[in-house]
C-alpha cells in the first residue's frame, strides 16, 4: 500500500492503488469523458433525427428508449456469451482493448443514421458489444489488481476523478455541438476512446481462470434475491439519469448549452464527496452508506418535479450525484470483495445481469408510460421509486448474505 499524509483533516492518509490499477483508473476516466459526451448528447441527437423524420413526440421518445433498451440488452448478451469466455484466453486487459473495434464500428452507423434512421439499430448493437467487452474487462482487472480492504476507497477515488471530468465535459460537449455539430462531437468521443486504450498500457497476463455457467449465476441471483434487488434498483435509476434527464433538459430549455451548464454545475458541487464515500464504505460497511444514500437519491428526483427551474435542476442533480455515489460505490466495492473471495466471473455477472435487468425493466415500464400519453417527468417518479430499492436488503439485514 502506498500512502501520503495531508497536513490536517479526515483524509490524512489517502490510499493510492498500484501502478497497473492506476493506469486502469486513468484510462477509465478518459473513457468516462468520451462516454459522458455520448451519454448527455446522444439522446438529444437521436431525438432530433427522428423528430425531423416526422414522428410525433411521444413516438420519438419511445424510439429513443427502445434504442437504449436494445443497446443494454446486447451489452448483457455480450458479457454472458462472448466476454466471459474470451477473457479466459486473452485476459481482462486485452478484452478492454478488443472493445475498441465495435466502438469504431458504432461511430459510422450513428453518424449515417442522420440520412437513414434504420442504421440506429446497428449503432445500438455495436455500442452494446463494445460496452459489454469493456466493462467485463474493467471489472475483472479491477478485482485482480485491487486490494481487498481498499476496494471501497479505490472505487471512491475513481468516482472522484470521473466527477472532476463531469465538471467540464458537458460544457465542452455543448460548445462543440453548437460550433461544429454532432459529427464533431462523436469524432471527439472516438478520439478519447483511442487515447484511453493507449493509457491503459501494454502487457498483462491477468485473466479469468474458470468458466462460469449462466445457470449458476441465475441460482445465485435467486438465492441472494434481496441483494439482487439493490442492483436492479440502482440500474433502473441510473438509466433515467443517463437517457431521460438530458433529453428532458433539452426539451425544457430547447438548447444544448443549458443542458451542459446544469450538468456541469451539479458535478462541481458533488465532486469531492466520492472519496469520502469510498473511505467510509471501507470503514463502516456498505449497508451504512446505502441506508443514508438511498433516501437522498430518491429525494433528488422529487426535487426536480416540484421545482421546475434552473436552481431546482442543479440542486436536484447535485443531490443525485451525492446519493448515487453512496449507492454505487458500496455496491461495486461489495461485488469486488465477493469476486476476490470467490469466483471473479460469477460475481461480475451477478452485478452486470442485475443492473442491466434493472435498466431494461425501467426502459420497458417508461416506454408503456410514454405510449399511453404520459409526460416525460413521470420518469422522475419511477427513478425515485427505483432509488429506494437498494435499501431493502439493508433493512432486511441480508445485504452481504
Amino acid at each position: 500500500m502506498i500512502s501520503y499524509h495531508l497536513p490536517t483533516g479526515y483524509l490524512h492518509k489517502l490510499y493510492l492503488p498500484s501502478g497497473d490499477l492506476t493506469r486502469l483508473l486513468f484510462s477509465g476516466v478518459i473513457r468516462k469523458t468520451s462516454v459522458t459526451l455520448l451519454q448527455i448528447f446522444s439522446p438529444v441527437y437521436i431525438y432530433s433525427v427522428l423528430i425531423n423524420v416526422g414522428f410525433m413526440q411521444n413516438i420519438t421518445i419511445f424510439y429513443v428508449l427502445l434504442y437504449y433498451a436494445l443497446s443494454f440488452l446486447i451489452k448483457n448478451i455480450t458479457q454472458i456469451v462472448i466476454a466471459e469466455n474470451i477473457s479466459r484466453f486473452i485476459g481482462f486487459k486485452n478484452t478492454i482493448r478488443l472493445s475498441l473495434i465495435p466502438y469504431l464500428l458504432f461511430l459510422p452507423f450513428i453518424l449515417s443514421a442522420r440520412n437513414n434512421p434504420f442504421l440506429f439499430i446497428f449503432s445500438a448493437i455495436f455500442y452494446g458489444i463494445s460496452a459489454g467487452l469493456y466493462w467485463w474487462g474493467y471489472h475483472g482487472y479491477f478485482v485482480k489488481k485491487g486490494e481487498f480492504k481498499h476496494y471501497g476507497e479505490t472505487v471512491g477515488e475513481a468516482n472522484f476523478l470521473e466527477s472532476l471530468v463531469m465538471i467540464v465535459t458537458p460544457l465542452i460537449g455543448a460548445y462543440v455541438t453548437i460550433l461544429f455539430g454532432f459529427p464533431a462531437l462523436f469524432l471527439l468521443a472516438a478520439l478519447l476512446i483511442v487515447i484511453s486504450i493507449i493509457v491503459l498500457g501494454h502487457g498483462s497476463k491477468t485473466r479469468q481462470k474458470q468458466d462460469v455457467k449462466f445457470i449458476e449465476v441465475l441460482k445465485l441471483i435467486v438465492r441472494l434475491r434481496s441483494t439482487s434487488v439493490a442492483y436492479v434498483g440502482a440500474g433502473g435509476e441510473a438509466v433515467i439519469a443517463a437517457v431521460v434527464w438530458p433529453l428532458f433538459l433539452y426539451l425544457f430549455f430547447g438548447k444544448v448549452i443549458s443542458l451542459g451548464l446544469i450538468v456541469s454545475g451539479a458535478a462541481l458541487i458533488s465532486a469531492v464527496i466520492a472519496v469520502f464515500v469510498g473511505r467510509i464504505s471501507d470503514i463502516k460497511g456498505e449497508g451504512t452508506i446505502i441506508r443514508i444514500g438511498a433516501p437522498i437519491l430518491a429525494f433528488s428526483w422529487l426535487v426536480r418535479i416540484f421545482n421546475l427551474s434552473i436552481a431546482g435542476f442543479v440542486i436536484g442533480d447535485a443531490l443525485r450525484n451525492f446519493g448515487q455515489r453512496m449507492i454505487v460505490t458500496p455496491l461495486n466495492a461489495l461485488s469486488y470483495r465477493k469476486a476476490f473471495e470467490a469466483e471473479t466471473a460469477k460475481a461480475i455477472l451477478f452485478l452486470e445481469i442485475n443492473e442491466n435487468f434493472g435498466i431494461i425493466l425501467m426502459l420497458i415500464i417508461l416506454s408503456f408510460v410514454i405510449l399511453a400519453g404520459g409526460s416525460l417527468w413521470l420518469a422522475f417518479l419511477l427513478a425515485a421509486l427505483f432509488a429506494i430499492w437498494p435499501i431493502i436488503p439493508v433493512i432486511k439485514n441480508r445485504f452481504e448474505s
